[in-house]
């Protein structure tokens, strides 16, 4: 009767500890999923490039009321003062007079639709004109974050400007006045303004890279203490195999 008992007790201990071992592979399993998911995770994280951020230049979106209205706005003022050309004897390299005759031949394109003084192409006049309307542009394009795309941008923006026959009609009906400089100054806002849009959303996208690998860090800590449980776990379960066995050739 007492052996009964005592096999019966066994019996119930061995579900027990074989419940118990379930219970820690289950964890184990747990673990080590846990300890490969969150590397993986991390590294995805460390390892991410920051995405350079582009924005279109002015010349893909012509916004011509915006640029209707800031002619409208200073028909009143003047046209300015033009730039004046050194007097200096050194030979300067004709930098970007390709573009900046474009922009001429479109800028008298205009003034010949709206009915103004066209300058004789080839003259003297017109080359003088071009020479001090490139070294402008020359002045504008050193600034930085501007240089060639900014040029051709600028001359490809202009030109549809100039173009357009909502602009030619307000001119005609001289609602508006400067048109040229008006175009050109507005160009040279809304580039400026996409750049620092652009060094703004960069910006944001370094600190995210940062705040990331810092998280994939914390990340990593985490995948440790996972490996350190899965460890632990594992060499209980060694040890207790051991033990068993022990008991099993001692009884």
């Amino acid at each position: 009767m007492k052996n009964d008992k005592q096999l019966t007790i066994d019996k119930i201990d061995n579900l027990f500890l074989k419940i118990f071992r379930i219970t820690l592979l289950v964890i184990m399993s747990f673990a080590l999923l846990g300890t490969i998911g969150t590397l993986i995770y991390s590294a995805k994280l460390y390892f991410q490039d920051a995405k350079e951020v582009t924005q279109d230049p002015p010349s893909n979106h012509i916004d011509l009321k915006g640029l209707i209205d800031e002619l409208e706005k200073k028909s009143l003022e003047s046209e300015g003062k033009k730039t004046e050309g050194s007097d200096s004897d050194s030979i300067r390299a004709l930098k970007y007079l390709e573009e900046v005759t474009k922009l001429f031949r479109c800028s008298q394109a205009f003034a010949g639709a709206v009915g103004a003084v066209v300058v004789e192409a080839g003259s003297e006049a017109a080359s003088r004109d071009i020479e001090n309307l490139r070294q402008q542009i020359e002045l504008l394009a050193d600034k930085k974050g501007r240089g060639d795309p900014f040029v051709s941008d600028l001359v490809s923006f202009s030109c549809s400007a100039l173009q357009s026959n909502e602009i030619v009609k307000l001119r005609k009906g001289n609602k508006v006045q400067g048109v040229f400089l008006g175009i050109l100054n507005y160009h040279v806002n809304a580039w400026d303004r996409i750049l620092l849009e652009r060094q703004e959303a960069n910006l944001k996208e370094n600190a995210r890279i940062l705040k990331d690998r810092e998280k994939a860090f914390h990340t990593i800590q985490l995948s440790a203490a996972l490996f350190f449980i899965f460890m632990v776990l594992a060499f209980y379960l060694i040890f207790a195999k051991i033990e068993l066995s022990l008991r099993k050739e001692t009884s």
